[in-house]
């Protein structure tokens, strides 16, 4: 198949000059207009807009093998080290030849000053903390999108029996008419040890993992040695637990809170379906460090402390309606005689980066124009893009929200309609459309 030509110039651009140096400028104004879904062209623009890849090309392959190799060092200091520290004498009561009979704590973690654990035990109750809030969201992470659904070949490998798998998996996407009650009881033998499933139907226990599992499958994958009552349900939801985990433990200041869960499935779901064949082993470890430089602008979104500060998430929606009463005061004025503020609609699409209000390729799309202000497009200031974003989508349903009651404008604008042209939002949200 040939390469349209506006592949090619994409292609040009990424390869940059003769010099291998990248038009950082030029990779944002291509990156605004929507990079094609061809040539793996999409994972090279966003690692480069991100910073996560250097302009300078002769430098990408020690970057990465750096980075993917420093990823994989907090994975194990995380999750591995800490675990095989603790001895049969631990407060686990269990030895690490048994990682799924693991108790929960009884204590909070103890920290120091600068917000790290002081023991291994520590380390361990601090995950348990982490992965408490991680797991739950991670499980109903895309549940439509085939990516992000039970893989059964995953459940077996973590000790699902066969027959259990269809059940499992109706519970674990929030299907089940009866859901299933996942307990921890003495194992009667070797066999049984860990725990079981209780409802309608026979329970049944998950199987022992073999001895020939690695370190990092015993203690970094599946119930992640008894972090978690039951595995998770893909190697994809792993991945994700894995980066939101590592995140969580090197930013102490936000740790973890829900949605970011959304965020990092985006770019991990880009990474690994967008790249090179070759490139997809690597896709978590890239995804982690683009979702941690991608934190660093909207940081204050999820900061209590400065939700009524102008950066904060109160203070952007503020500015979102200020904007929105001068490109459009009768929409406006329509919003505040019904009393409907920002609070109602704009707190998922100011969190989520309006991850949650298209589907998923869309929200590619709109992220394709998000994340070029790293590279200076749209202002340069990503925050101020996804407001005018924002006021750029409720003008296109101005007719639609103008002949609506109350409630019916909350529901229109809580889900957005489908058939809106996301092209017309986007250029509608360009700095020239939109005065701040």
């Amino acid at each position: 198949m040939h390469k349209t030509e506006r592949v090619q110039r994409f292609e040009a651009c990424i390869e940059g000059e003769v010099d291998g140096t990248i038009d950082m400028d030029r990779v944002a104004e291509f990156s605004n207009v929507g990079i094609p879904d061809a040539a793996h062209l999409r994972p090279l623009y966003w690692k480069v807009l991100l910073g996560y890849l250097p302009t300078d090309r002769s430098k990408w392959d020690e970057t990465l093998t750096d980075m993917r190799k420093l990823y994989n060092n907090y994975i194990k200091a995380f999750l591995i080290d800490c675990r095989k520290e603790m001895t049969v004498s631990d407060p686990l009561g269990c030895s690490m030849n048994d990682p799924l009979a693991a108790l929960e704590p009884k204590t909070p973690a103890t920290e120091n000053t600068e917000g790290t654990p002081e023991t291994p035990w520590d380390e361990y109750q601090l995950n348990v903390e982490l992965m408490s809030d991680i797991d739950k969201d991670v499980r109903r992470t895309h549940p439509d999108i085939h990516f992000f659904q039970s893989d059964p070949a995953y459940l077996r490998k973590y000790g699902v029996i066969t027959g259990d798998i269809a059940s499992y998996q109706a519970d674990a996407e929030g299907q089940s008419p009866q859901r299933v009650q996942f307990t921890n009881l003495t194992p009667k033998t070797p066999n049984e040890r860990g725990n079981v499933f209780e409802g309608s139907r026979p329970r049944t226990r998950l199987r022992a993992l073999p001895k020939s599992l690695s370190d990092h499958d015993r203690l970094a994958n599946g119930t992640f040695g008894g972090l978690l009552d039951k595995p998770q349900v893909s190697s994809h939801h792993a991945a994700l637990v894995r980066i939101l985990l590592v995140f969580a433990r090197t930013n102490v200041a936000i740790k973890y809170v829900q949605g970011l869960n959304e965020l990092a499935s985006v770019i991990y779901y880009v990474f690994y379906t967008d790249a090179a064949p070759e490139e997809r082993q690597h896709a978590e470890a890239d995804a982690f460090w683009c979702f941690f430089n991608l934190m660093s602008p909207v940081m204050d979104l999820y900061t209590k402390d400065l939700d009524g500060d102008k950066s904060g998430l109160r203070g952007n929606m503020d500015s979102m309606m200020e904007t929105l009463a001068a490109k459009d005061p009768t929409v406006h004025a329509h919003l505040e005689r019904l009393g409907i503020p920002p609070d109602f609609f704009a707190i998922r699409w100011f969190t989520l980066l309006m991850g949650g209000e298209f589907a998923l390729p869309d929200v590619v799309r709109v992220w394709d124009s998000l994340l070029s202000t790293f590279g200076g497009a749209c202002g340069g200031d990503l925050l101020a893009h996804l407001r005018r974003v924002a006021v750029s989508m409720i003008v296109s349903i101005r007719d639609i929200l103008l002949s609506l009651d109350y409630s019916g404008t909350i529901q229109t604008l809580q889900k957005f309609p489908a058939s809106v042209d996301l092209n017309m939002i986007l250029r509608g949200a360009m700095p020239d459309e939109v005065e701040e």
